[in-house]
């Protein structure tokens, strides 16, 4: 009765995975294999039926449409070094969670579109860190963009390894665009970390890759230190030979080093062992703004860059008839400045 349950549990796998099992062993998918599947599932020319035969973590767990192109990665178990570093949070008894890592990598290719990578190792030290770091939120221009999450996972402080399910995903629109039809293509996608607990760790890694060009300069920022420890900040952009990037540190002195090569430049930085800053003890009036930062772009000037910006700016921010009305009421009796900010604030809020 055991013989002829292995046999059939054995017959049973060859039928699930043909191309997994020769001669008895398991073989690994060849990396033209996986790289093939992942472009076809991008494309949308191969659906997840077909790469089950690979065997490989591909989840199409949310059909690819013009409302929310997502297209799920491969999600690995294996750990990663940079996690080896045993961290404490008797260490850090005033952090609510350890930053391993926080990498952000932009590369422009010749036709002007982005491939933009984030990846970011938290580990949580207690339910405030779970509850405002266990979902993050990814933005990105559903008609221009498609938004792929490479690896995934959270580790256990058990050794286990936790992978995210289907209905980790969800798409939805950011709350600032619910009274802004003309921004309604900026989407969000919430993903909910599963397994977490008090020294869990979840180590993310994610694309976010133009489908068109659909910037006049590339720009950016990345900050360098925040009010939680960290491991590493690193920032990586890749740009056209001959494309001149600007960047500056604010609130920071790091140099990038930079490397060439016969197509492309590369700018690199990185920042180690950064302790946390507080934001209490800071002289700056706007929180969003005391953390150091590199700053970045491929505009001529940085006042090039200012209008470009403050352009977009002036079309979202066109008042209507009536609303010009309102405001003129609302501050008729108001002298100061401050009153009328007062006024305005009131009746928004």
């Amino acid at each position: 009765m055991k013989r002829y349950l292995l046999s059939l549990t054995l017959s049973l796998s060859f039928l699930v995975a043909p191309s997994i099992y020769a001669k008895g062993k398991q073989q690994p998918v060849p990396k033209a294999k996986v790289s093939k599947a992942q472009t076809a599932l991008k494309t949308g020319k191969l659906s997840s039926p077909k790469l089950s035969y690979f065997r490989l973590k591909v989840l199409r767990c949310q059909k690819e449409s013009k409302d929310a192109p997502i297209v799920l990665g491969i999600t690995s178990k294996k750990r990663p070094a940079f996690l080896k570093k045993q961290v404490l949070a008797s260490s850090y008894p005033h952090a609510d969670h350890y930053i391993y890592r926080s990498h952000e990598t932009y590369v422009l290719d010749a036709n002007g579109k982005v491939k933009h990578k984030l990846q970011r190792a938290i580990k949580f030290f207690n339910h405030h860190a779970i509850d405002h770091k266990g979902d993050p939120r990814f933005a990105f221009d559903s008609k221009k963009q498609v938004l792929s999450p490479i690896n995934v996972r959270t580790f256990l402080p058990n050794g286990r390894v936790k992978s995210p399910k289907c209905n980790s995903y969800n798409v939805v629109l950011p709350g600032p665009m619910a009274r802004a039809p003309g921004y309604s293509d900026i989407k969000q996608l919430v993903l909910t970390h599963i397994g977490l607990e008090r020294g869990a760790i979840t180590d993310t890694e994610i694309e976010r890759i133009d489908r068109v060009r659909r910037r006049t300069y590339l720009w950016g920022e990345k900050v360098v230190q925040s009010d939680q420890p960290a491991g590493s900040f690193g920032l990586t952009v890749v740009v056209p030979k001959g494309t001149l990037l600007r960047y500056a540190c604010l609130g920071c002195s790091l140099r990038p080093a930079i490397t060439h090569s016969k197509t492309a430049t590369t700018y690199r930085w990185i920042r180690t062992n950064v302790p946390a800053l507080n934001p209490e003890g800071t002289s700056h009036a706007l929180y969003a703004t005391i953390y150091p930062r590199i700053v970045f772009s491929t505009a001529p000037s940085w006042k090039a860059l200012r209008a470009l910006l403050q352009k977009r700016i002036a079309q979202a921010a066109i008042l209507s008839p009536a609303l010009s009305k309102r405001i003129a009421k609302l501050t008729r009796a108001k002298v100061a400045t401050i009153e009328k900010v007062r006024a305005l604030h009131h009746f928004v809020v």
